[in-house]
């Protein structure tokens, strides 16, 4: 049993021999490898970078056999400046920075001038170009309307250089819908899919297009005819919301106010003619489901078709409100 257990152990102690001794001998090859070339690392005086980061490599010439070129290379020394900018890192930092590696090999060769000027590779974005995406999306929006536009007053707030890569803009509508008047844009700016810069970009955007206007001038409560009517074009972004657009919506209806010639007509400014006045004799209509009773009275006030007046009963004097059916009858609901 004694003799089992001390051959095991001497088994053991052989296995440790030998992986001690590997790891001496690959550990003696690797510095030997090192040090058959010197490494010598020389930094530049001046330096362009594209990433985020500034790495060693992106500095310095580095000549030394693999992987030691690949580590030191990767060593990292501070974050690059803004795209289109430059920022200065001081060169004994950076020595110091490189030799607090531990794994740095004692044969080292470090050429570093007093300062070492980064700056960051950048592409820029013209006004001109956000003017051309934002009068693509306004024609895109209004395709198929009978409207012609211009654009004024255009802004761009925000343009700024950017990383080089892959470049995308997207534009959103975060304001009104109506693409009229001022028009405040987003541009979404990605660069390699990645979102850098949000831009604005606001304008003021004229439309034109043809409306209802008064031919003639015309006193109030004048009913309109199509002789009163013409289409002339407009700037709607400079008239209300109600501008009336289609003739045949305005034909037999009654002005509220008197209107001078050349006047663009608004919805507001019409009402239905009035088919019932104050003091006319109505025929009252009470109907349910079962039964239907009628009766005359006197209207107390006026109104159009629709319309709720008040009623008196010619009988009972007793006073209704009633929805007017014609110019002779008005109909009340129990």
């Amino acid at each position: 049993m004694k003799i089992e257990r001390s051959g095991r152990w001497l088994h053991f102690r052989s296995f440790l021999t030998i992986t001690t001794v590997i790891g001496i001998v690959l550990t003696v090859s690797i510095c030997h490898l090192w040090a058959e070339t010197v490494p010598t690392v020389v930094v530049k005086n001046e330096v362009w970078v594209k990433g985020e980061k500034v790495y060693l490599k992106d500095v310095a010439r580095i000549e030394c056999s693999a992987p030691l070129d690949e580590v030191l290379g990767d060593i990292y020394l501070a974050y690059a400046p803004s795209p289109g900018m430059e920022k200065t890192l001081n060169g004994a930092w950076i020595k110091s920075k490189v030799r607090s590696k531990r794994w740095l090999p004692k044969n080292i060769v470090m050429d570093v001038p007093e300062f070492v000027r980064i700056g960051r590779t950048c592409q820029t974005v013209e006004d001109e170009t956000y003017l051309r995406r934002y009068t693509d999306y306004i024609v895109q929006r209004i395709k198929g309307s009978e409207d012609d536009f211009m654009i004024r007053r255009f802004k761009v707030i925000g343009n700024r250089p950017l990383p080089e890569g892959e470049l995308q803009v997207e534009l959103i509508n975060q304001g009104k819908r109506e693409l009229i008047g001022h028009v405040n844009l987003r541009a979404i700016v990605r660069i390699d899919g990645e979102v850098k810069r949000r831009v604005s970009l606001s304008g003021w955007v004229d439309r034109f297009k043809e409306v209802v206007c008064i031919r003639q001038p015309l006193p109030r409560h004048s009913v309109i005819s199509e002789e009163d009517l013409c289409l002339k074009r407009r700037n709607l972004s400079k008239l209300p919301n109600n501008v009336v657009k289609i003739a045949g919506l305005a034909i037999g209806k009654r002005l509220k106010n008197r209107v001078k010639a050349g006047s663009v007509l608004l919805a507001s400014s019409l009402e239905d003619v009035p088919v019932v006045k104050r003091g006319d004799r109505v025929t009252i209509i009470a109907e349910s489901s079962s039964i239907r009773v009628t009766a005359l009275g006197i209207a107390q006030g006026g109104g159009s078709v629709g319309d709720q007046i008040c009623v008196r009963n010619c009988l009972g004097k007793k006073e209704i409100f009633a929805s007017i059916v014609d110019s002779s009858t008005v109909k009340i609901d129990f």
